[in-house]
């Protein structure tokens, strides 16, 4: 039973983060269609791509671990410029097909140096503030 209970709460994360991307870009085609901003909006659904196409493989570890969905979206939020640099290989046509099989790899050294600097941040702030690491 406990295996179909994680089963299902992975699940549960995943349907927001399939449905999020889905919604915000059939935003960007409807308003790509309906008002003058039709050049702009192509440039922006262009970086979209991008960076959802590397939250793809930074979010690896952090469902991996259950973190709720709210808080895997809060880092990519607060990582926008880094995803953008990230995923701009995946527009290189035929690179991106070698650049999509390496691309796990480094994200999640990402991941986990970022994860690193917030852990040292934290233990430094405790000390600070008098209190056990």
């Amino acid at each position: 039973l406990p295996m179909w209970k994680s089963f299902a709460s992975i699940i549960l994360q995943e349907i927001p983060r399939s449905i999020v991307p889905l919604i915000i870009s059939l935003v960007i085609l409807v308003f790509g269609w309906v008002t003058p901003l039709g050049p702009i909006l192509t440039v922006l659904s262009g970086a979209l791509a991008i960076v959802f196409l590397s939250w793809d493989n930074t979010d690896l570890i952090p469902a991996r671990n259950l973190l709720p969905f709210k808080k895997r979206f809060g880092f990519l939020m607060k990582t926008i410029p880094f995803h953008l640099g990230f995923g701009l290989p995946f527009l290189v046509p035929i690179l991106n097909i070698v650049f999509l099989s390496f691309a796990p790899v480094g994200a999640t050294l990402y991941y986990l140096e970022k994860q690193g600097a917030e852990e040292k941040r934290r233990q430094k702030d405790n000390l600070t503030k008098g209190g056990n690491p």
